[in-house]
């Protein structure tokens, strides 16, 4: 996502090369008006209107061609929500797309069909404008006028469609979303991107208001901008199945945009899903190697090691730490710091697990140190959030504590651990 300083710059840019644009435009007009005139005239404005004439003829096909496509879904009672069939909706109409696909296909097929006879029908044309054009002028000069303004009218209608009109589709897509939720009940719906590697505080008031708001749209009205949203309110209120089916339908959108496809893994992890969950979490990672948004790495990285937590050892707790300590030596933004609690706790399986074995003293003291460091990192971040919870994973008979919360046990009578929790 561009800051707001990226979008400036690109919209200066943006106006710049219209500007530019329109005064070449102007300055080929000038250039054809005095080229054409005759004896006595100062300027030939026939050669103007002939200008702008087929560059309006070559701008409407650029139109057609450029014309956006929405994607939107159409409701039955089987993707209807619970309780909502039947509910009033609405679609975008789309006629105007379908006439553009209708059209563009006619003219291409006549363009190939009637190919050989175009050079011929332009030079008609030419001998048709020479008259308008002055007495001197040749009908080399009013082919060249043709050819010039139509493949710069095509230019321009396309490019104008695309960057403008596409644009403006785009904002009357969000804007649907910004008519019932603030701009802070949007930023804390987007923020909800955290693994629940424990027992998280409940969400906020404002969070909770958002989700009943946003929820209450029938699937069918959302647009495909506002789908993982919908998808992040439908999660909160507990409505998983829906959840899925619009983060799938985003991410189908979407393919190459990491929160869409976090999202996805979040909601079918809800599910219990937790393989094909995996998968795309995995994806996510990837994506975010390639250059990604930064500030989704903490969600990306905090759910793949949690995840990795609950795999069989050696292989798990090896990934969690491999990803864990990738993530660090990035040094990307923390976010919540779940990731650091994730941290301790695969050492604390390594840890374990060599007990187990019997192994090498100097692998468990460097595992131990290492332990020891992400804990009292994960303390340290967020004002102490996750110091509770460390503790529930250190001592064995916290009350509350929930079964299979052990993965520091092997260091409860370690001093400095107990130290760092504050026993």
């Amino acid at each position: 996502m561009t800051t707001a300083m990226e979008r400036l710059a690109e919209k200066k840019t943006l106006r710049q090369s219209w500007q530019a644009a329109l005064a070449v435009l102007v300055l080929e007009l000038a250039l054809a008006a005095l080229a054409a005139r005759t004896s006595g005239q100062w300027v030939n404005l026939g050669a103007v209107f002939w200008g702008l004439a087929w560059l309006f003829l070559g701008a409407v096909p650029g139109f057609l061609f450029g014309i956006p496509k929405v994607l939107q879904r159409t409701s039955d009672a089987e993707d209807a929500p619970a309780g909502r069939q039947g509910a009033y909706s609405q679609l975008v109409n789309t006629n105007l797309e379908q006439v553009s696909d209708w059209l563009t296909k006619i003219l291409l097929g006549a363009g190939l069909v009637q190919l050989q006879q175009i050079p011929s029908a332009v030079m008609r044309a030419a001998e048709h404008m020479k008259g308008a054009l002055g007495g001197d002028a040749s009908v080399s000069f009013a082919t060249s006028i043709i050819v010039l303004f139509t493949v710069e009218g095509f230019l321009i209608g396309y490019l104008a469609t695309r960057l403008l009109l596409a644009r403006a589709f785009r904002k009357a897509d969000q804007d649907a979303i910004s008519e019932v939720l603030s701009a802070s009940q949007v930023q804390a719906l987007e923020a909800v991107t955290g693994p629940d590697a424990s027992d998280q505080e409940e969400p906020s008031k404002e969070l909770t208001e958002a989700a009943e708001t946003l929820a209450q749209m029938p699937l069918a009205e959302v647009r495909a901008p506002e789908l993982v949203r919908w998808s992040t309110a439908q999660r909160l209120l507990g409505n998983t199945a829906d959840a899925i089916r619009a983060a799938r339908l985003a991410v189908e959108a979407y393919p190459n945009d990491v929160r869409t496809r976090l999202e996805l893994g979040i909601a079918l992890q809800d599910a219990n899903e937790t393989d094909e969950a995996l998968q795309h979490f995995r994806l996510a990672h990837k994506q975010i190697l390639d250059r990604g948004p930064k500030k989704l790495a903490a969600g990306v990285y905090g759910w793949l090691t949690y995840l990795c937590l609950f795999r069989p050892a050696p292989e798990g707790f090896t990934e969690a730490i491999q990803l864990g300590e990738e993530f660090l030596a990035k040094k990307l933004p923390l976010g919540d710091g779940s990731l650091l609690v994730n941290l301790a706790a695969a050492y604390g399986q390594k840890a374990r697990h060599l007990a187990s074995l019997g192994g090498h003293d100097d692998e468990v003291k460097q595992t131990r140190l290492r332990a020891l460091e992400t804990v009292k990192m994960a303390i340290g971040v967020n004002k102490g959030r996750w110091k509770d919870r460390v503790r529930d994973l250190l001592v064995k008979n916290t009350p509350g504590k929930k079964p299979g919360d052990d993965d520091l046990e092997i260091f409860e009578a370690d001093p400095e651990f107990r130290e760092a929790v504050g026993l």
